[in-house]
């Protein structure tokens, strides 16, 4: 993990006057009990100076942003929260990876086929699946495909903005320590013990917690990190699993088009932070995908040269596959007579 100083650095190189700065992770408040009072996983880490120090460079980056772009140029979300998506992916013991309805656990067939087949023509076997489905095995070996959907969630920013809502906000660090005043003239914790639903219960930790709290814009004056948030609207999340399986068809379509021509052409320079088979495999198949979208037709010399360098990214992924399943073929060594 950078030093303050080496991620405050790099903040201050990557921030400019143009930049869109896009940020996954549900933006929760900390008294919103239809959501729950833990931040988004992007915005926390289980170890407490880790956590602090992840905070600290979030707030950093809202302050630089804000003082580089001014509060209305906006950060863009590319988050959907959980209780609005409704399909899961599961990677099975057998390597198959089928799309679950969340409601009833039923197989989605049409989604299901569309990314056995995109698997497949990228080189994802179902031996490779089981080897990928480890990083996952803290998420029960599921997934929600969280990347690529927030890759398409920026590809429509670009393209359909009315699909985003902007809401002015301030982001907000607060300690299990500090404390709200009453009107009695009592303090309590502002962060306490909170009953969430079937039973179970949350408690505060000693460390600090980033929540966005909406705001007016006069609170600009007392803080340096308001500033104008765009968010993807309520119902937007069927637009979005309808792209992810055009894009993962295996032919030439509009969204792959789209994200060529309407969003990399565009682009003059395309940053992103990473933690490939950290946590899960969504990092991986994002780029796959974007991939995707590059192999089903004539390339400019400029799309060609985006593929490549995006093919780079995966190299080492299969070469790694390919000499493990070389290993698995070597013949146990005879015994000794």
């Amino acid at each position: 993990m950078l030093s303050d100083d080496g991620a405050s650095e790099m903040i201050q190189s990557l921030i400019k006057e143009d930049t869109t700065l896009y940020v996954q992770g549900d933006l929760k408040g900390y008294n919103n009990p239809d959501i729950g009072y833990e931040p988004a996983s992007n915005f926390r880490e289980k170890d407490r100076d880790s956590n602090n120090k992840i905070v600290r460079n979030w707030m950093n980056l809202f302050k630089t942003h804000q003082s580089i772009r001014g509060e209305n140029a906006g950060i863009v979300c590319t988050s959907i929260p959980r209780t609005e998506r409704y399909f899961t992916i599961q990677m099975h013991e057998d390597g198959s990876m089928k799309v679950h309805h969340n409601s009833n656990h039923s197989v989605n067939t049409e989604s299901t086929e569309i990314l056995q087949n995109f698997l497949q023509f990228t080189g994802i076997t179902q031996l490779r699946v089981l080897t990928m489905r480890e990083s996952s095995k803290s998420a029960n070996y599921r997934t929600y495909l969280a990347d690529l959907q927030a890759f398409l969630l920026a590809v429509n920013f670009k393209v359909s903005p009315e699909m985003f809502e902007d809401v002015f906000m301030t982001p907000t660090l607060i300690n299990s320590s500090d404390k709200e005043l009453l009107p009695d003239g009592s303090t309590l914790p502002i962060l306490r013990e909170k009953k969430l639903p079937r039973g179970k219960v949350w408690t505060p930790e000693n460390k600090d917690y980033l929540y966005f709290v909406e705001s007016e814009k006069r609170t600009k004056k007392y803080c340096s990190h308001s500033q104008k948030f765009y968010y993807p609207k309520q119902g937007v999340i069927s637009k979005i699993y309808y792209q992810v399986n055009e894009l993962l068809k295996n032919e030439e379509n509009g969204v792959k088009r789209l994200i060529r021509e309407s969003y990399f052409d565009n682009l003059r320079e395309w940053n992103r932070w990473s933690d490939y088979w950290v946590n899960d495999i969504d990092d991986a198949v994002t780029i796959l995908a974007i991939i995707h979208a590059f192999s089903f037709c004539s390339l400019t010399a400029r799309e060609k040269e985006i593929k490549a360098t995006l093919e780079l990214i995966t190299k080492p992924w299969f070469e790694k596959f390919a000499l493990d399943e070389f290993r698995m073929m070597e013949p146990e060594p005879e015994p000794e007579q």
